[in-house]
């Protein structure tokens, strides 16, 4: 199962597994840029295809705008973050490690204060 995670600087740097090699990278460079070729909105896009191997890269829709980036660097997400909390929830679940019916408190540090209701 191929999944494309966009605008997502963190997942890109910490993902676990077999490294594509920068053939790989360098394919998936050009297919963002070709997506984002004449687009004046400046965005920039950093993508990962997780397969049995792992493509990642990172394009501006403006050249010059591109920065070197690190594990650290900043992105806004938007609203990426719902497919991704999803999927890595379904994960946990799908492991055993996590139940729907699970109290919050269960999976949050012991000194954790929750508020209560009513």
């Amino acid at each position: 199962m191929k999944t494309v995670l966009a605008a997502l600087a963190l997942t890109l740097s910490s993902l676990a597994g077999a490294r594509a090699d920068a053939g790989a990278d360098e394919a998936l460079r050009e297919t963002v840029a070709r997506r984002l070729h004449g687009d004046r909105s400046w965005a920039c896009f950093a993508v990962a295809v997780v397969d049995k191997e792992i493509a990642r890269a990172i394009v501006c829709a403006n050249p010059n705008q591109a920065r070197p980036w690190a594990t650290d660097t900043a992105f806004e997400i938007g609203s990426v973050s719902k497919t991704m909390n999803a999927i890595l929830l379904a994960r946990l679940i799908e492991q055993g490690k996590l139940d729907l019916d699970d109290p919050i408190s269960r999976h949050l540090p012991k000194p954790t204060k929750l508020p209560e209701f009513d």
